[in-house]
Parts: C-alpha cells; sequence; structure tokens
C-alpha cells in the first residue's frame, strides 16, 4: 500500500465511523450503519490488536482488546440480522408507535 493512501484511509474510517456511529445511535438506517461499523471494525482490529504479535503483559492488554471487539461485532451483527419490530416505519418518526 502507497504511504500516501494512509492518511486518505485513515480519514475515511474516522468520519466512517462518526456517521455510521450517530445513525446508529438515532436509528436513522440503524442496519445499514450498523454494517459499516461491522466492515471497519474487522480490518481494524486484526491490525491493531494482533495479540499473536505480543508476549507477556502486553499480550493479555491486546488480547482483551481484541476479545471486546469480537464481542461489539457480534453485537452490530444482530443488529444487521435481525428483524426490524413490527409496526415501526424506518423514519423516526416511527419511533413514536414503540411507546
Amino acid at each position: 500500500m502507497p504511504a500516501g493512501a494512509v492518511p486518505f484511509l485513515m480519514m475515511g474510517g474516522r468520519i466512517a465511523q462518526i456517521v455510521a456511529g450517530v445513525g446508529l445511535l438515532v436509528g436513522f438506517w440503524e442496519r445499514w450503519a450498523a454494517l459499516v461499523l461491522f466492515l471497519f471494525l474487522i480490518p481494524a482490529t486484526a491490525i491493531a490488536h494482533n495479540f499473536w504479535a505480543y508476549h507477556g503483559a502486553e499480550l493479555q492488554a491486546q488480547l482483551v482488546n481484541f476479545s471486546k471487539n469480537v464481542a461489539i461485532l457480534g453485537g452490530l451483527l444482530f443488529i444487521v440480522c435481525r428483524e426490524a419490530p413490527r409496526g415501526v416505519g424506518k423514519t423516526i418518526e416511527g419511533a413514536d408507535s414503540l411507546s
């Protein structure tokens, strides 16, 4: 990978995290937001928390963070694959029907 592409990819990842995170938080296209975060988190976890390359205390710290990210991946996958609740529209206004 060219060195000039790294800052571009980092900025794209940050923007994806912010936009998809806000979308997930407010329930706007939550499946797409969860899918974007899921797809971002797979390579980010493998690159940032490669516990297999460490020894001792650092191995434990990396393994904890790797495991945390795998748990987050499971939650995001649940959101992507779950069936939408009945009576709830695809817009934020549909949230009124839950109360």
